[in-house]
């Protein structure tokens, strides 16, 4: 896969940095290689084109920084707020902003707790579809938009929410969904 010169740095800066931390904090799977957690930051990317410009965007269970940070290294018109409950992995977060020279801001708390709104939130691996919206729903501005992946049972009835394929796992969809109220 060709990615472009930015990326490419983001990727490299990103893999120096969680260095010694991934397998403490279990970041990621124990199978997981330079190739894949590459291919998790690629996976994260797919959602820069949905996200408006200067848009304020919540990842919600940050844990490794995807996809906030490289959310944040791809497009600087967005403030991210990376919202993750482990302290430990908050003290993470910090070290890997300040190593990849992404500016984000961490907030080390349950994301129930959160008072800021958002009008972008954005989740990976924290729950189905129908427990983010019941984890975000407080966090997002009237008018905003949520952006998950997850498999098609994820949805739950009555929730509208636009498909979105997964280009890079091939398997899931990504699912937008607006909050109008």
């Amino acid at each position: 896969m060709s990615v472009s010169r930015e990326t490419d740095n983001f990727i490299r800066s990103y893999l120096r940095a969680i260095s010694g931390w991934a397998d403490r904090l279990h970041l990621f799977s124990a199978r997981a290689d330079c190739r894949l957690i590459t291919k998790h930051i690629h996976d994260s990317l797919q959602l820069v084109e949905y996200i408006p410009p200067n848009s304020s965007v919540a990842d919600v269970g940050s844990g490794n920084g995807l996809p906030g940070l490289a959310l944040a290294a791809m497009r600087p018109d967005l403030r991210v707020t990376l919202i993750e409950r482990s302290i430990k992995r908050c003290v993470f977060l910090e070290h890997v902003s300040r190593e990849t020279n992404v500016e984000v801001e961490v907030l080390c708390q349950d994301a129930t707790k959160v008072e800021g709104r958002f009008s972008v939130v954005v989740g990976k691996a924290v729950a189905n579809v129908s427990g983010m919206l019941q984890l975000v729903g407080s966090i997002i501005r009237s008018g905003g938009m949520g952006l998950f992946f997850g498999s098609e049972q994820d949805v739950p009835d009555g929730v509208i929410a636009k498909r979105h394929e997964n280009k890079i796992f091939n398997r899931g969809y990504i699912w937008e969904v607006k909050f109008d109220g």
